[in-house]
């Protein structure tokens, strides 16, 4: 999400539905005559998880948590794995 057409011209190739630049030459799909932001696609996915997990459940689902799984580009990974030394992350250690 966010990110711009030019951006994503590798991933282009490899999915099965059209990528197209928007109005601010943000990524969007293109399907069916209409435009697609991907937030508008991720509300989609969302809602029809929300449907097939009511049909399952059989009752009203009001609440969810989704997670994803953390890949070696997400930014966390490449930060540093040791606490910054704050206040918050001081040891009595640190004080003696």
């Amino acid at each position: 999400m966010g990110r711009k057409e030019g951006e994503v011209r590798e991933e282009e190739s490899i999915v099965p539905y059209q990528v197209v630049a928007g109005p601010n030459g943000d990524a969007v799909v293109e399907a069916g005559g209409k435009q697609y932001r991907p937030p508008e696609i991720s509300a989609m996915i969302l809602q029809k998880l929300k449907t097939d997990a009511e049909a399952y459940l059989g009752e009203s689902v009001d609440g969810a948590v989704i997670t994803v799984r953390r890949t070696s580009t997400t930014i966390s990974v490449r930060r540093p794995r040791t606490p910054a030394r704050s206040p918050a992350w001081t040891s009595r250690a640190d004080h003696q």
